[in-house]
């Protein structure tokens, strides 16, 4: 599986969470965090249970481009975006 490593970044600052809280809260290492965000790692099995299940995503978000990075940038109103999080 292709691993990109920006979409666990998104999804992090999304969430509001330092590296070290994400780690914190699924039980990895801040160095771990920071090596699958920068990809010098791919998760194993049992680490992308954890990012997945944390964030309620499937393990494929992870090997495709999010819809931003595939937008011309230039054209994009960052002060237009939003982000609602629902807490469950």
């Amino acid at each position: 599986m292709k691993w990109i490593g920006d979409n666990l970044k998104n999804l992090r600052h999304l969430h509001c969470l330092s590296r070290s809280q994400l780690a914190d809260k699924i039980g990895l290492s801040e160095q771990k965090v920071w090596s699958f965000e920068n990809n010098y790692a791919k998760p194993d099995f049992n680490e992308m249970n954890k990012i997945k299940s944390f964030f309620h995503v499937k393990p494929r978000y992870f090997s495709q481009p999010d819809l931003l990075s595939k937008a011309d940038k230039e054209n994009i109103n960052v002060s237009a975006i939003s982000f609602r999080f629902f807490q469950q």
